[in-house]
Formats: structure tokens, sequence, C-alpha cells
């Protein structure tokens, strides 16, 4: 892994280790060679990735205290500038056009679906679910396999593809996605609903509860990106609502 790429994949690590172990700003990470090595990267390499959340207000170095959570991650979630930009109406047009999407072949699964193609998605539910405590990068692989199971199963090959175009093409939206909506469990769960409603052979209800998790999805994510949007305002005055987070790997497809 080139030393650029290393330290955009220690970032994204970073913000979701301070986002896991739900620390506010002020709130003391560990010394960089702990961290280093919890993290399993040479020291220099860290410090590069440290020093560019640094730049954002993420991270603050206080010189002989240590390394602490910067005011900046709470007023911008997870984000960095210096990595791809994503705008909040792309990630909205996103969840919009899965509703138009998703919802059918749900549906379609349910009519369809034989023994080993519930035994695969109920593999990538179980995979999700031992996966729920990892990085977001991690949890967003197993959770976009099992939408894209879904679509498989219909044995669609046109719009199968057309799903895994989103996922691949957006994959830096869906990891924002995965990021603003911050009940992990509760998206699991939702999930499992729709697997329910596939295996017990109910066309309707795998629609219904398909529309019900997207919807609730982007209702989450457009409150909070407003909010978002709300901080950048108040503070910047002008200037594009954009906001970064960042950019999954373009070579890490769903298996």
């Amino acid at each position: 892994m080139r030393r650029r790429n290393l330290a955009d994949h220690l970032i994204a690590e970073i913000l979701d280790l301070i986002k896991r172990e739900q620390l506010k700003p002020g709130d003391r990470l560990p010394p960089l060679k702990t961290l280093a090595a919890q993290l399993g990267v040479a020291t220099p390499t860290l410090r590069e990735a440290l020093r560019r959340l640094e730049t954002t207000g993420t991270i603050d170095f206080r010189h002989g205290s240590g390394i602490f959570v910067g005011s900046g991650f709470d007023r911008l979630v997870l984000t960095n500038p210096n990595l791809t930009m994503v705008r909040a109406e792309t990630v909205l047009e996103l969840l919009e056009t899965r509703q138009l999407l998703e919802p059918a072949l749900a549906a379609r699964a349910a009519e369809v679906a034989e023994p080993a193609d519930l035994e695969k998605l109920a593999l990538l539910l179980d995979q999700a679910r031992r996966h729920l405590r990892s990085d977001a990068t991690t949890l967003m692989e197993y959770n976009l396999a099992f939408h894209l199971g879904i679509a498989e199963t219909t044995k669609n090959v046109v719009a199968t593809e057309v799903l895994r175009s989103l996922i691949e093409l957006y994959s830096s939206e869906h990891l924002m996605i995965l990021r603003l909506h911050s009940s992990r469990e509760l998206d699991h769960a939702e999930h499992y609903e729709i697997f329910e409603a596939i295996a017990q052979r109910q066309p309707e209800l795998a629609r219904r509860k398909m529309i019900e998790h997207l919807q609730k999805v982007t209702e989450v994510v457009s409150a909070r990106l407003l909010a978002l949007q709300g901080h950048l305002v108040q503070e910047q005055r002008s200037g594009p609502s954009i906001i970064g987070v960042p950019k999954a790997a373009k070579n890490s497809s769903l298996k």
C-alpha cells in the first residue's frame, strides 16, 4: 500500500476509533507509540495521518501532554477536507435512487429465493452482526453485500449490476451514510426483518420492510446533514455546503 493511501486508511481508522470509543473533544487518545502498535503501523506514518487530522481541528497535539480529540471532531462528525469531498446532495440522491430500486428487488427475491440464496443471505447477516464493533469500512462492506445479495437472489442480472454500480461508484457516500446513521444495531435489526420476510416468501412484506428501512436511514441522514450544514454556515458564512469524509478504497470490491 502506498504511503499516501496508507495515511488515508489510517485517518478512517482513527476517526472510527474515536467514534467507537465514544470519545469527546478534549478526551485523550493513546500515546503515539501505543496507537501505532494498536493500528499496526510505523510511528512516522501514523504521525502523518494525525497531522492531517490536526489541520481540520479533529486532533489536537498538546506539547508535553499528548494527543487529544479536537473541537473540530464534534463540529463535522467524521471529516477531513484533505480527502475526497462528498456533497450532501449526492448522498440524498443516492438514497432516493436506492429507494426506487431496492423495494422491488426485495419483493422479487421473496418470490424466487432458493435455499442456497437464503443460506447466503443468512451468512452475510451473521458476518455483519459479528462486525458491528469493527471499523466502519468493514461493516459497510458486509451491509452492502447483504443488499447486493438480495439483488442477486432475483437472478435479474441487469438490476443486480445497476445496484452493484451504485455501490462501487459511490463508496464514499455509502461510508458517510453509515457514519451518519449511528445506530448500527438498529440498522442490523432492520436488515434481519427484511431477510425474514424474504425467507417467509412474503413479497409485499419484504417490499414494505425495505421501504421502511431506507426511509428511516434517509430521515436520519438528512437530519444530520442539515445540522452539519447549519454548523458550517454559522462558522463559515460562505461557500458550498460540502462535507468531506474519507473515501473508501476504490479497490475494495464486495465479495
